[in-house]
């Protein structure tokens, strides 16, 4: 196989080989192992390390930054027992948003734009959510648009939350704060360079800093 895995000295929920019982799917965000990818770095004088962000509960790195502002929202006071949370997404934030919505007791309600798959929406009315999908060819002040969609239906929406991942600083903070220093962990300090695809850009830019 090629592929090695990596911990972190101590680590030992990533040295086991099977995780501790969780108290909820939520709890089962972050953590993901580190692994070497021996033949892609075989002519490379460093080592390229793949972390394994698909085996967050629902399959993305999103799951992170969901959890760590909605967990934020409840504490503040900002998002109250039997609410609803709504959201603009194209998929993967919506999955990690409805996970934590259905396990905690919330409504959730999403714009979607048209482009995307029916597996996908159909992923979010699986959990339980309300989703609207709104037209992609409109530009992005739009009423139409399904990011001003979202922001209209949480202001007409009685005790909603509105998350809004594209501007909403703690998307960064969250990795700052958890996905960063478990990278760094794993690597017992060694990493130099960080490579990750940008949607909101908060993964990369949080992890990074």
């Amino acid at each position: 196989m090629d592929i090695t895995k990596v911990s972190g000295k101590g680590n030992s929920r990533l040295d086991n080989q099977f995780r501790k019982l969780e108290r909820s799917v939520t709890d089962a965000v972050g953590n993901t192992p580190l692994v070497r990818l021996r033949q892609l770095g075989r002519e490379s004088r460093g080592k390229i390390l793949a972390k394994l962000e698909f085996m967050n509960p629902t399959g993305s790195v999103k799951d992170r930054m969901a959890i760590y502002i909605l967990d934020e929202a409840v504490r503040s006071g900002q998002l109250k027992p039997g609410g609803t949370i709504v959201e603009a997404t194209s998929g993967n934030t919506g999955a990690a948003v409805a996970m934590y919505a259905a396990a905690n007791g919330f409504k959730a309600i999403f714009t979607i734009p048209d482009k995307m798959s029916g597996e996908k929406i159909n992923t979010l009315k699986a959990f339980g959510a309300e989703v609207f999908v709104c037209p992609t060819a409109v530009p992005p002040d739009s009423p139409e648009s399904y990011y001003e969609t979202a922001r209209r239906i949480a202001a007409e929406t009685e005790n909603s939350y509105f998350i809004g991942q594209y501007h909403n600083l703690k998307n960064i903070e969250a990795h700052y704060r958890l996905t960063g220093p478990e990278i760094w962990e794993q690597t017992e300090g060694k990493i130099t360079c960080l490579i990750g695809g940008i949607g909101t850009g908060g993964t990369i830019s949080g992890a990074a800093r």
